[in-house]
């Protein structure tokens, strides 16, 4: 499973199905049905879409994997509550108990299902800088990218 997942990590990064050319926003790959967005691992799903769905998902809700999908592995740790434990057990407050792993779909995949359209905030990275810098009064001069402790100025080339 380790290939694999580098595997997709390689593809993800060399192959047509990311979007190096996404804008800032605050929309992140979740699944469908659960809503529970992607972490870890799993939030290079971010770099490819936002909606994603298991084989068994689409079908449930009437919906078809196109033929010749690629499906895209999503890794589930398992954990147990320490409620769930027997007495004298010892635990955390969440035990690891190890990982599963499932293929996901992305939505352009799937046909049959009406996604939403994902509410999008797009973020100028420029301007929640120079808002910052405003903000916090942060001393900027022209020149050679450096910083002066001495001063306390920093100092950036002209855009």
């Amino acid at each position: 499973m380790k290939t694999q997942i580098l595997d997709v990590i390689i593809d993800a990064i060399t192959g047509p199905r990311i979007n190096w050319h996404r804008t800032w926003s605050t929309t992140q790959a979740q699944n469908f049905i659960t809503k529970k967005p992607y972490r870890g691992y799993n939030s290079y799903l971010n770099y490819i879409g936002t909606y994603f769905l298991t084989y068994k998902q689409v079908t449930e809700l009437g919906g078809q994997v196109k033929k010749g999908a690629k499906g895209l592995p999503v890794v589930y740790a398992l954990m147990v509550d320490k409620k769930d434990t027997k007495p004298g057990d010892v635990t955390r407050d969440k035990d690891f108990l190890g990982h599963r792993y499932y293929t996901v779909f992305e939505q352009s995949d799937i046909i049959g299902i009406d996604f939403p359209t994902p509410e999008t905030s797009t973020i100028s990275p420029l301007q929640t800088l120079t808002d910052y810098m405003t903000r916090e009064k942060i001393p900027l001069e022209l020149g050679e990218p450096a910083y002066s402790p001495s001063r306390d100025v920093l100092y950036m080339p002209a855009l």
